[in-house]
């Protein structure tokens, strides 16, 4: 691990290494589509102070100190990954009409020094995309929303990646070998089992689904839990029920989230390969103690390099949050739809104006209507 600060120029240069480190960890994870990294431990003072804004090399990646408190004999860090340059690469106006994915990307980061590679998304479609006072790491999130792709980072690099999905390998953490210890967090908030949906005008999908104008899915419970929602943005009964159903599969099942302390056999010993992990992959869980047999995406790695016995895995059946899968829906779909020229623009942020102001807002009633409940989507 190595220290660098800025010069009078303004460049980075080597100031010192850091071998004396606690409670040293390293965690990465995928939120919104987009995979973050990040670095924490605390040190002596006495081997030299360290601010924010020191940029830390470990391992393949460069990281910049955002937290830097000091008490006592000890300093501590939080250090994020450095995409300085696509947060500060400012966008006055921002406007794609029919680009494809790497084509509203390229756009997006023009100016900051950072090129890109796409991995594995597809390039075929193409979006329309209008943005103003913005910058490259928020059109990128953006980017990531409207294509529905998930976006990496290599910051010594300066490389931005594309992903249809993070990871795609399998593994397997079995108790007794090298799962350690696991907690399962499960409830049935918000737990639905039918949906009424209904666009714009009153649009319902009866005349896609043999008259019914509502849906069902009871792969967890026959129970009928029913609610209505509504989102102006449809307009077409087939794209209706496509974004009811997606909503619906995850709203009848328990949301369940795993907390895995885990060994990392294929870093510990030759001849366990089959048990790499990386963010993203797809795990089979399995712990007989507590019943759970269970495949599941890895949302979330904590790495302790100096006590790799303490080393967690979350994983989750909602890597994507019910808000965050709705943004998703509702930009892809804006951002496909055609309007009487043929041309849409997106736009973002509706200033001045709130949800109840503005058409596309999202509403849910549940069975019996006791609550409204809103989301602002021009927040």
């Amino acid at each position: 691990m190595q220290l660098y600060r800025e010069n009078r120029e303004g460049a980075l240069e080597f100031a010192r290494a850091i071998p004396r480190r606690r409670d040293f960890k390293a965690e990465e994870k995928i939120a919104g589509g987009v995979a973050k990294k990040q670095l924490s431990f605390t040190y002596p003072l006495g081997d030299g102070r360290i601010r924010c804004e020191d940029a830390i090399e470990y391992g393949d990646e460069i990281y910049r100190v955002k937290e830097a408190p000091a008490k006592g004999m000890f300093g501590s860090v939080v250090a994020e990954q450095d995409t300085g340059a696509l947060c500060g690469n400012a966008v006055r106006e921002f406007k794609a009409q029919g680009l494809t994915l790497t084509q509203c990307v390229s756009a997006a980061v023009e100016g900051s020094g950072w090129g890109y590679e796409n991995v594995s998304a597809d390039d075929a479609g193409t979006r329309n995309i209008m943005e103003s006072g913005t910058n490259s790491m928020e059109l990128l999130e953006r980017v990531a929303e409207v294509f529905w792709v998930e976006i990496s980072f290599s910051a010594k690099k300066k490389k931005i990646y594309l992903h249809n999905r993070i990871g795609g390998g399998q593994t397997r953490f079995l108790k007794g070998f090298n799962l350690q210890s696991l907690e399962e967090k499960t409830d049935t908030h918000g737990f639905y089992t039918r949906i009424y949906p209904i666009g714009k005008d009153g649009l319902t999908v009866g005349s896609v689904n043999a008259g019914k104008d509502y849906l069902d899915n009871t792969q967890y419970s026959r129970e009928v839990r029913a609610f209505v929602w509504e989102d102006t943005n449809y307009t077409d009964a087939y794209k209706l029920k496509e974004a009811a159903q997606k909503k619906l599969d995850g709203l009848s099942v328990p949301k369940t989230t795993y907390t895995a302390q885990v060994l990392d056999m294929a870093n510990i010993q030759d001849g366990y390969g089959d048990y790499a992990f990386s963010l993203g992959d797809e795990a089979w869980l399995t712990d007989p103690d507590i019943g759970v047999d269970a495949r599941e995406r890895i949302v979330r790695i904590t790495r302790y390099p100096d006590a790799p016995h303490k080393n967690t895995v979350e994983l989750s059946n909602r890597g994507t949050g019910f808000a965050d899968m709705q943004k998703k829906l509702l930009a892809a779909a804006e951002s496909m739809e055609s309007v009487s020229n043929g041309k849409i623009i997106i736009g973002k942020k509706v200033e001045g104006l709130t949800a109840q102001q503005v058409e596309g807002l999202e509403l849910y009633y549940t069975s019996p209507i006791t609550n409204l409940e809103i989301d602002e989507i021009c927040s």
